[in-house]
């Protein structure tokens, strides 16, 4: 079986039930989606460098949302937020931000030529100043995900529920599923729902295209209450130079909100 990694997503949760893009604004430019990612040693690096590909509501928004980042530093305390020159992902520049020493793309269709970046090896460059060294990272950056669920808008709590997708044979990691009660958008249909998020069910998966989640992860759900699937995959790598290392990720996830009935 290829190498587990558990893409919890809790803070999705709260997040991407505003069905909105979900798009980090701390350092981590969006490793709360992918918790694993907080217990990498992350000690000799001097940044991130991150790159996404997501879509939060495939029957509404047919289209994917992507997004890229930087958080470069003076030292490997990770305290100090500098400029560290041009930043590439393939062919892309990184903006640098002064105000905020960060670098972004925006969004899409800033981010443009996106789908080149997905389902490749991808060169991330880092031209780097006085302050930190340069930098060349080559990476696997996983298909951008796409599951199928026919256009489902409900949920059935008796029926167990298969989902598919685009398979990456090249995938080093397994593909995350996970079903999320809807806290947001159940309480905003009816003031006895929840409004707090929760993951009600979640696994990890050989990345072979489908898999089905038992009737039984769904037996506490209300019905009338909303839940998401999402399903995800990613890849990292942590390298660089004898003196500065950087880490780049790349991600990419979908999600589906249904209508949860008997």
């Amino acid at each position: 079986m290829k190498k587990i990694i558990l893409f919890f997503l809790v803070l999705l949760a709260i997040s991407a039930c505003k069905e909105e893009n979900v798009d980090s604004k701390d350092e981590n430019g969006g490793f709360s989606l992918f918790p694993i990612f907080n217990n990498l040693d992350i000690s000799d690096t001097r940044g991130t460098v991150i790159f996404s590909a997501t879509r939060v509501h495939q029957n509404e928004f047919g289209g994917f949302d992507y997004n890229a980042s930087a958080h470069i530093y003076t030292d490997e305390d990770r305290h100090t937020s500098v400029n560290a020159g041009s930043i590439k992902i393939g062919n892309f520049n990184l903006t640098y931000r002064a105000q905020d020493t960060l670098y972004t793309n925006g969004s899409t269709p800033n981010f443009t030529g996106t789908s080149d970046y997905f389902g490749d090896d991808v060169d991330v460059k880092i031209l780097g100043t006085q302050y930190v060294d340069s930098a060349s990272i080559n990476f696997y950056s996983p298909e951008r995900i796409e599951m199928s669920l026919s256009d489902l808008s409900e949920l059935s709590k008796s029926t167990s529920l298969n989902i598919t997708w685009n398979t990456d044979n090249s995938n080093p990691n397994d593909v995350y599923v996970a079903v999320v009660y809807d806290g947001n958008l159940s309480h905003r249909m009816s003031s006895t729902f929840s409004d707090e998020s929760e993951v009600i069910y979640h696994t990890s998966t050989d990345d072979d295209g489908s898999f089905t989640i038992p009737s039984s992860a769904f037996s506490t759900l209300t019905v009338g209450s909303y839940v998401y699937v999402v399903i995800g995959r990613g890849n990292y790598k942590i390298d660089g130079n004898s003196n500065d290392k950087y880490m780049c990720i790349s991600y990419t996830f979908d999600r589906q909100p249904l209508e949860v009935v008997n």
